[in-house]
């Protein structure tokens, strides 16, 4: 079963990639819009902190990505003096990133320069996943990686 698995995906990667070899990524595209991402998980350097770092209302935050390469992220966080679950809403825009148009891509936020990599989303699409990959520096030097990680619904 597991190796029917890994050949059908296998098959699925090769025909995506050659289907988008002459085009402008269109895979990503199609993955991308025609639904919501939900939040499912958070890593931090590499290990699981989703039961630790996030409750049920960090949960609820999203992701939709549109054919006209605008998006819009609904953010969720506890409000700890009332204990409610606050949403806000924030727009932008995205692209394929020009170095690999077969699974990454970059996106900003309203009124920020997606051309600047200081304004950049980092997002790449792992096993249907979507993943937004984020460093931050430490004072130490280095930094921590975070992955948020997004499922369609």
């Amino acid at each position: 079963m597991k190796k029917l698995f890994l050949t059908s995906l296998v098959i699925v990667l090769s025909i995506t990639t050659i289907s988008c070899g002459d085009d402008d990524g269109g895979s990503v595209e199609e993955t991308l819009t025609g639904g919501t991402w939900k939040l499912v998980s958070l890593e931090v350097n590499g290990n699981d902190v989703t039961a630790t770092e996030l409750d049920a209302c960090d949960l609820e935050e999203t992701y939709v990505f549109n054919n006209d390469n605008t998006f819009v992220f609904t953010s969720n966080r506890t409000d700890d003096s009332t204990d409610t679950c606050v949403e806000s809403t924030v727009i932008g825009a995205w692209e394929v990133k020009p170095s690999n148009n077969t699974t990454e891509f970059i996106a900003a936020y309203d009124g920020d320069d997606i051309t600047n990599e200081d304004d950049q989303l980092d997002f790449r699409i792992e096993d249907q996943t979507l993943v937004e990959i984020i460093e931050e520096p430490v004072a130490s030097g280095g930094s921590d990686s975070y992955r948020y990680r997004y499922e369609k619904q």
